[in-house]
């Protein structure tokens, strides 16, 4: 029985390296996946959306449930004067 990787470092580098393509291509299936989505439902998302003002001095980047919570954070903030965004 064999475990584990039969691949010296520099080949499992080489077929690490090969994947690469395949992940830098990701972000453009979901997004055409996220407009199809919208012109069949209505609702628009993006992967990204941005929350805040736009000369931020400071970024939150979140995802989840929790995200509704910083938005009520930087809406406070901007209220102070704060520039504090959430993408």
């Amino acid at each position: 029985m064999i475990r584990g990787t039969s691949a010296n470092p520099d080949t499992y580098f080489q077929s690490r390296e090969a994947t690469n393509p395949w992940y830098d291509a990701v972000y453009d299936h979901v997004e055409t996946a996220m407009n199809d989505f919208a012109v069949a439902t209505g609702r628009q998302y993006k992967p990204f959306e941005f929350y805040g003002h736009p000369q931020a001095e400071r970024v939150i980047v979140i995802m989840g449930s929790a995200i509704g919570t910083c938005e009520e954070v930087v809406d406070e903030l901007l209220s102070r004067g704060r520039k504090s965004p959430v993408s």
